[in-house]
């Protein structure tokens, strides 16, 4: 038999990456998100035709003519971009992720921050699931969200595909980084879709330079930066991403041991516990109200999201340290009302967020270290460039346009 290989969406797009693999009447699906934000008043064919949804009509319309016997989706991470067209599905269709990923996920439909997806199947990392002709292994990965994995698809023919996911090799996980790609590295893969989110950037060290007081941008940095500043005698605020819940974790145990405790929202606070069971995060509104913080600004550190901007009135000058969480720049609407309200309530702001995505240099060591056959750059605005670094470092790569197919 042969297997099929077929590029849907995201190969010079940051995210909305989509690949099938198709062999008789079974077809896989590796994650499943969108290059932009869908419109409401859009129908499926209006989302097609402008790239945020794939060319995969009968996967949406209750009616549409089934071409597979058998289909699944499986999920690296669960970013917008990468799960974002979820929930256009038609039900009964399984989807594969983490077992990590699918307690976060879980974990958002019950706050309502994302919307219900039915059939959600957990996978244990190196615990390979057969799935038709296909066996599918996941490994653990590092990237800026609990549960992200590497992923590995096997035909039976003994052909071998595998997708980095999205990387970066200088967080604080860079070890899982190193046992996936030792383990595709033996599996000898025909195929290695890489991410190239850096090389989207003139210089991925200085993306953010337009923000002042800018970190070096890794995980490492993001924490000594809130300890450098933490010993503030105004109120600190945190604004970091939810779904990266080890960060959350890392923040909650630093403050601690500085004697000044993070005060978080709700939803922020349930994350952390459902994660660390052992953590025991102070709430807002239940185990300290807001007049205690505007009481004792310096005893506390605040954790606040957009929606809740307005409680800093009330203080003097906050250090405002952004994490990452939203509004993530001037491309969404609320950044400017964002700073602006934090101007007018002379709030310092800081950017002290990291990147989830590898370096330019981090990509090609990932890729020789794996040492595939060919190299697919994807998930990049400029996927030639990543095919010429990889191509520098004596690697076989091959660039691919949205629905072409190779077989195996």
């Amino acid at each position: 038999m042969t297997t099929k290989i077929t590029f849907l969406n995201g190969l010079d797009t940051i995210g909305g990456n989509i690949v099938s693999f198709s062999e008789a009447g079974t077809r896989i699906l590796m994650d499943f998100g969108t290059p932009g934000d869908p419109r409401e008043e859009d129908s499926i064919a209006d989302l097609i035709n402008k790239g945020i949804l794939p060319d995969t009509p009968e996967l949406f319309e209750q009616n549409g003519q089934q071409k597979f016997q058998q289909q699944a989706i499986f999920i690296s991470h669960l970013h917008i971009d990468h799960i974002g067209a979820l929930k256009f599905l038609k039900p009964k269709l399984p989807i594969y992720m983490s077992r990590d990923s699918k307690k976060l996920y879980q974990s958002l439909i019950k706050e309502g921050d994302e919307a219900k997806v039915d059939d959600l199947v957990a996978v244990d990392y190196e615990k390979t699931i057969s799935f038709g002709p296909f066996k599918i292994t996941f490994y653990q990965s590092d990237h800026d969200i609990i549960g992200a994995s590497a992923i590995k698809v096997e035909d039976d023919n003994g052909h071998v595909f595998c997708y980095s996911g999205d990387v970066r090799y200088n967080g604080p996980f860079s070890s899982r980084v190193d046992n996936w790609t030792d383990a595709f590295s033996q599996a000898r893969p025909d195929i290695l879709l890489l991410e190239g989110t850096s090389f989207s950037f003139d210089d991925e060290d200085k993306k953010e330079d337009h923000l002042p007081n800018a970190s070096k941008n890794v995980e490492g940095d993001l924490i000594s930066n809130f300890e450098n500043r933490i010993t503030s005698n105004h109120l600190v605020v945190i604004n970091p991403y939810p779904r990266n819940v080890e960060r959350l974790f890392a923040l909650d145990r630093s403050a601690a041991g500085f004697g000044r405790p993070i005060v978080w929202e709700k939803f922020y606070a349930n994350l952390i516990r459902e994660f660390f069971p052992q953590a025991a995060p102070l709430v807002l509104g239940k185990d300290v109200d807001i007049s205690q913080i505007i009481s004792y600004p310096e005893n506390f550190v605040l954790q606040n999201s957009y929606k809740n901007i307005d409680l800093l009135k009330d203080f003097y000058k906050p250090v405002f340290l952004q994490m990452n969480g939203e509004p993530l720049g001037d491309y969404d609407p609320r950044y400017s009302v964002q700073q602006e309200k934090l101007k007018k309530f002379g709030a310092d702001f800081v950017y002290a967020g990291a990147s989830g995505h590898a370096l330019k240099n981090d990509l090609v060591k990932i890729a020789k270290r794996v040492d595939a056959k060919v190299t697919v750059p994807w998930h990049s605005f400029k996927p030639e460039k990543e095919a010429d670094a990889l191509k520098q470092a004596g690697l076989k790569t091959e660039l691919f346009s949205k629905n072409q197919s190779i077989s195996f």
